[in-house]
């Protein structure tokens, strides 16, 4: 019944296009949201914003930052950019000193 199967005619034509459109509403929020996270990024540059991040994380952020055109970048001196994307995420909110820097992430 909840699933429009007990529905007749015109009833289950509407449930049908309402199902549809749910279904198309919901792919398009998704990619928005994708979109989203893709186009976020935040570029530090100094030593004491990212400290407590492991080695790995700067290394990331460095790769990132090099990727987006600051070519000297490197873990140990910078500049690191940090995205939306989990490998990028996460570390910052597990272990960023700078509680500023996990709510501009958040």
């Amino acid at each position: 019944e909840l699933s429009g199967i007990a529905l007749e005619g015109a009833k289950k034509d509407r449930f049908n296009e309402i199902q549809q459109e749910l279904a198309k509403l919901s792919t398009e929020f998704s990619n928005n949201m994708m979109d989203c996270t893709k186009a976020y990024s935040l570029k530090l540059t100094k030593k004491e914003e990212v400290a407590g991040l492991p080695e790995s994380a700067l290394g990331l952020a460095a790769q990132t930052a090099v990727s987006k055109g600051d070519n000297d970048a490197t873990a140990e001196n910078g500049p690191w950019v940090f995205t939306l994307d989990m490998p990028s995420y996460l570390p910052v909110q597990q272990h960023a000193k700078d509680r500023s820097l996990r709510e501009k992430m958040y």
